[in-house]
């Protein structure tokens, strides 16, 4: 995180200079049109890049320490009292950092890495605090169906609007149609938000009846 902040502060990106983080003109999007030319998500810069790779892969070691601190042998409250305070501690470092490199999820910056680190870290932990210590557990079916198979329905999330918007038209019929009716835009993005979640459950809901669990 160190050096991709160093990195993307301080190198100079040819015919524009340092510290420049403007989509297209910041040095993640040059190292892509280097190496990715013609590829890129947004034509000149990709949210999804070669250099902003290593923040990224910080996000994942970062669910791996959970699961290493989950596993480690003493009571399930000093482990959740651990979880809260790590978490806590990335969230403050994010922000903190936050006013020298900006969180920002397009370009994966190391403040975005804490902050949502820090997030998860304590929304996990107080699911464990609700789900496994406390007991609350009928209203977890949902959450489980769609875990069962995470990766997959990732997938198949992102395959599913190909077909719905390119092929049926099914996704701006539906936008414009209630923006038609007077319902604000962002409304009405949250609402097929919800109906795409709901969609995508429904082989989710399939798979784990007939106990099929895909994994990597």
């Amino acid at each position: 995180m160190l050096a991709y902040w160093l990195a993307m502060m301080f190198i100079p990106v040819p015919g524009i200079g340092t510290g420049v983080l403007e989509p297209g003109k910041n040095l993640a999007a040059w190292v892509d049109s280097l190496l990715l030319p013609g590829r890129m998500w947004q034509g000149t810069w990709d949210p999804e890049g070669v250099l902003s790779t290593l923040p990224a892969i910080v996000t994942g070691i970062s669910g791996m320490l959970a699961g290493h601190l989950l596993n480690m042998n003493f009571d399930i409250g000093k482990k959740l009292n651990y979880m809260f305070l790590f978490g806590f501690i990335c969230i403050v470092g994010g922000y903190t950092w936050d006013l020298f490199f900006p969180i920002n999820k397009n370009l994966w910056t190391s403040s975005y890495v804490l902050f949502t680190s820090g997030w998860a870290l304590m929304a996990f932990a107080a699911a464990i605090l609700v789900v496994d210590v406390l007991g609350y557990q009928k209203a977890t079916k949902f959450g489980v169906i769609y875990g069962s198979n995470a990766i997959t329905i990732f997938v198949l999330a992102g395959i599913l609007p190909v077909l719905l918007q390119r092929v049926l038209g099914v996704q701006s019929g539906f936008f414009n149609g209630l923006v038609n009716m007077g319902l604000a835009p962002k409304f009405v993005s949250f609402l097929w938000a919800i109906l795409y979640a709901l969609l995508c459950y429904i082989p989710a809901y399939i798979l784990y009846k007939k106990k099929i669990f895909i994994k990597v």
